[in-house]
């Protein structure tokens, strides 16, 4: 039986566990809402094809809007699966290569220690790029369209920590290439992209790609703060982590994109790209494919950063 879990809680830094739990998941979400203090949160659940979607709570403290099933929230790591689909699908195009080496499509990257790192590499992780320099802050942040653009250009400067396939260590800048590569190769921005290949094609009505602006609708993230909790301030969307952070979207519209991945058919990707993105990417990646971690003793496969996955 295939069953799959979104929860979208608000930006809190505890954690629902989901799974192993007994009983229906409103119990579950009765018990364990209050214990992390999160304010509001939406989920959705699909088994043997059938969606139950659900909503608890604000989308901010105070405000009066409740959260509901097509709420948007910002489902960061979930999102390199969305960019990895889209370089999946200009491979399937014959527009990139997996195997060919990144300063073939990137100008920037010709001549630099970083230009030899595959497509494969950078899907699974494996390039050489360090935690640390994928969460590397930056101060020089515009949010223009030229984004995404401007930091990757500064990343071909960037020497890698480790050698090519000498070790798995996940990197947000490993998606930030591929985001301006999918901008590259298919001549539309990163937003467009997605917004028309993958949302528009899913039915994802009620989601988005992080564009620099500021987005009312969206549940507000929320902090603890000395026993209680306190929202974040609004602040536009960041155009510049959108390929490894920056998909908005509801827990229906997740729910409709996780059935897509899961329906066996050909569709937005094939059927076997799907499996592909959903299977050990290399020896040097065994519990990573693209865009997904995996666990091939189980059949498992999701998001450990965040409240969703597949089993």
């Amino acid at each position: 039986m295939w069953r799959l879990l979104v929860i979208l809680a608000l930006g809190l830094s505890a954690a629902f566990q989901t799974g192993g739990s007994e009983g229906s998941i409103e119990a579950f979400i009765d018990a364990e809402m209050p214990a992390v203090g999160v304010p509001g949160l939406a989920y959705a659940v699909v088994a043997d094809g059938v969606t139950s979607v659900g909503a608890r709570g604000a989308t901010k403290i105070g405000s009066g809007r409740k959260v509901t099933s097509d709420t948007a929230f910002l489902t960061g790591s979930i999102s390199k699966s969305f960019t990895a689909l889209a370089v999946m699908q200009l491979i399937e195009a014959g527009a990139i290569g997996l195997d060919t080496e990144v300063s073939h499509y990137l100008e920037r990257f010709s001549d630099q220690p970083v230009g030899a790192i595959t497509i494969r590499q950078l899907l699974s992780h494996t390039s050489g790029f360090s935690t640390l320099q994928g969460n590397t802050s930056h101060t020089d942040i515009t949010g223009g369209k030229n984004e995404l653009a401007s930091r990757v250009d500064q990343l071909a400067q960037m020497n890698p920590a480790h050698k090519p396939d000498q070790r798995w260590e996940y990197s947000n800048t490993n998606y930030q290439i591929l985001g301006r590569l999918i901008e590259v190769v298919s001549g539309q921005e990163y937003q467009a992209y997605i917004a028309l290949n993958i949302l528009e094609s899913v039915g994802m009505e009620h989601s988005f790609v992080a564009d620099g602006e500021i987005h009312e609708s969206m549940a507000a993230g929320h902090t603890p703060w000395f026993g209680t909790t306190r929202p974040l301030p609004k602040k536009t969307t960041d155009r510049g982590t959108a390929p490894q952070g920056g998909i908005v979207a509801s827990a229906t519209d997740l729910a409709s994109y996780m059935q897509m991945m899961m329906n066996g058919r050909n569709d937005v990707l094939s059927a076997e790209g799907k499996a592909r993105m959903m299977r050990p990417a290399s020896d040097a990646s065994p519990g990573y494919g693209f865009g997904w971690f995996v666990d091939s003793s189980n059949g498992a496969v999701g998001q450990r950063r965040q409240r969703a996955g597949i089993r």
